[in-house]
């Protein structure tokens, strides 16, 4: 067995070899963490693997048996070669079988050691819904699809994202999404510059203590008793006196959604599972330029939405319906208030993404998620630069 560990110790990944035949080194099962993803980890393992083979005189090394296209893919980016001829099958699951066998490894796993009722099971498992937010996109016959995501939600779309990556070699994003990335991020959103302004000084003791009421819920004696008070709530005052403004709205907004139960992010679950499938998976920013593009938002507008917290319930049930329904107006609709919602951060960079994703989309065979508010422009973008866009089914 060959582990790699993070710096803070947590499993990254793991390699089950078998080395007792005497010609060859067999490759069982490997494994990455996704709570834990660190990047190029397993292709660390995969050489260490190649280094005892060579050590231990080898002749080459067996990957096993089975072939789709994920798995040719995997085997060939490690030079592999088949040995035998093969025929490779190809199928299409019925929706919410493969995540339903997921779910329930989930769950088994988390339970290990104790009892379950069907009940709790159930109860267990992540919202599972058909994702609608998605455009199939095509030119001179080759196919792919764009889709509209968001950082924070209350459902989970595995089973509709497996159906639509077995039919593709490629996933791209606005930027990386890994761990180390999103540390960068969280860094120097906790870092600002000395003399900047702080939100903390552009509220007044009245708007901190609604947003608080607002992010943090009921405190207090019967709040406990009756197992309403969150246990670990978000500091209110430490974003709004010690982060970028950027860094507090996404900290406060997210505890906020949390806290009503929205803990999915469509975004990472379509990160994690891309990587799970053995796809291409390319980000179309660097964390440079994602930082660059958060640094624009504009302070005024953080205050501003900050000081509508009493609204922020009415603006995640519109959001909520309108998501689910694939009503992209309807969306922009619910969004228009937000922080992010600024030429500099979605009109420029859409021709910025048009141009980065077009070599993908025009090989085919490849799905773009995108926030959902940079569909509204980049579809009649895709469509005047010669893509057929039309609503998936």
């Amino acid at each position: 067995m060959l582990n790699a560990w993070d710096p803070q110790g947590h499993l990254a990944a793991c390699l089950l070899l078998d080395t007792a035949p005497h010609a060859f080194l067999t490759y069982l099962i490997g494994a990455h963490s996704r709570t834990h993803y660190t990047p190029y980890a397993s292709d660390l393992l995969f050489r260490e693997m190649i280094t005892i083979a060579g050590r231990q005189g080898k002749e080459f090394i067996h990957l096993g048996l089975g072939v789709n296209e994920g798995i040719r893919r995997f085997k060939t980016k490690w030079g592999g070669a088949p040995a035998l001829p093969y025929e490779m099958a190809a199928w299409e699951e019925r929706e919410g079988v493969r995540s339903g066998v997921n779910d329930l490894m989930r769950a088994l796993a988390s339970s290990a050691g104790t009892s379950m009722s069907k009940r709790e099971f159930l109860a267990g498992l992540p919202r599972q819904r058909r994702f609608a937010m998605l455009w199939e996109i095509e030119k001179e016959g080759r196919k792919s699809w764009i889709g509209g995501t968001a950082h924070f939600f209350c459902y989970s779309f595995e089973a509709s994202f497996r159906k639509l990556f077995n039919r593709l070699d490629t996933v791209i994003f606005e930027g990386p999404l890994d761990q180390s990335s999103l540390d960068q991020v969280s860094e120097v959103g906790r870092s600002p510059d000395p003399g900047s302004p702080r939100l903390m000084d552009a509220l007044t003791e009245e708007d901190i203590r609604r947003l608080e009421r607002v992010v943090i819920g009921p405190r207090g004696f019967w709040a406990r008793l009756l197992g309403f008070e969150r246990l670990d709530p978000p500091d209110v005052r430490y974003f709004l006196s010690e982060t970028r403004h950027w860094m507090a709205f996404f900290s406060l907004w997210s505890g906020y959604l949390k806290r009503r139960g929205w803990d999915q992010s469509v975004d990472l679950e379509a990160w994690h599972l891309a990587h799970d499938m053995g796809k291409a998976v390319a980000g179309m920013e660097t964390i440079a330029e994602q930082i660059q593009t958060l640094e624009s938002i504009p302070f005024s507008r953080v205050v501003h939405f900050l000081r509508l917290c009493d609204r922020w319930g009415g603006y995640i049930r519109r959001n909520e319906r309108a998501y689910l329904k694939g009503d992209l107006k309807g969306m922009m609709g619910t969004s228009t208030e937000f922080p992010t919602r600024t030429e500099q951060v979605i009109h420029h960079r859409d021709r910025v993404f048009l141009e980065r994703m077009r070599p993908f989309l025009e090989k085919g065979r490849c799905a773009v998620f995108v926030g959902t508010a940079h569909l509204l422009n980049l579809l009649p973008l895709l469509e005047g630069a010669g893509f057929r866009v039309r609503r998936s089914r």
